[in-house]
């Protein structure tokens, strides 16, 4: 079981999410912006972030970059970006920042599982 944090501005999304990883058997931290993504990651320790890029007061990158800075973690943990808007520019902005991966919305419970098995089985 992993421990993961979603970062999503939108409540039904974060509900998804959490109703999504419960099935796969992981537990689900949310937050619903940036700021309180970086309040969580200083608190908890997570193995995985899902992070929307488009929110209020902070958004994704501004997070990414907030929680890659200060991290206390020996060895980066993965954090994928979520986002709509899924442009080959979008894409190429998150790699560029940091990013470790990339899941447009909307996506399948099998999509969901595969990033995840990915990045935590596999590592990164």
């Amino acid at each position: 079981m992993a421990k993961v944090l979603v970062v999503e501005d939108n409540e039904l999304n974060r509900e998804l999410m959490h109703e999504m990883l419960h099935i796969l058997h992981h537990e689900g931290d949310m937050a619903k912006d940036g700021v309180e993504a970086v309040e969580k990651v200083e608190q908890e320790e997570y193995d995985l972030i899902f992070m929307d890029l488009h929110m209020p007061r902070m958004g994704g990158i501004e997070a990414l970059k907030a929680i890659r800075k200060f991290s206390k973690y020996a060895v980066p943990f993965p954090i994928i970006a979520l986002t709509a808007s899924a442009t080959e520019e979008d894409r190429l902005l998150c790699q560029k920042e940091g990013m470790t991966d990339f899941l447009s919305k909307p996506f399948e419970l099998d999509q969901l599982k595969k990033v995840i098995e990915h990045h935590l089985l596999e590592g990164f």
